[in-house]
């Protein structure tokens, strides 16, 4: 498997976490930047997150950083979204 699958997996499993908001589990991938509760206060400006069809996880968009020292990657989130009263 190579390094894009790998990143595509842990893609699904942290979806599959924020979906279920387990924010325990997803507490652990973070960098220290960024904090659960700047991810809760993030999505409760949307709808309420589904879990994307696996076709959706082939329009990743992989960034490679200079010098291959990793991947940043863009991945839009699908939402159910609600009607702000």
């Amino acid at each position: 498997m190579n390094l894009k699958e790998k990143l595509k997996l842990l893609l699904k499993e942290t979806v599959f976490d924020l979906v279920n908001k387990d924010f325990v589990k997803i507490s652990s991938k973070l960098i220290e930047e960024l904090t659960i509760e700047d991810i809760k206060e993030e999505l409760n400006y949307w709808g309420i997150l589904t879990i994307p069809p696996d076709l959706a996880y082939e329009n990743i968009n992989y960034l490679e950083y200079n010098y291959g020292e990793g991947y940043s990657m863009e991945f839009e989130l699908w939402m159910i979204m609600r009607k702000m009263t």
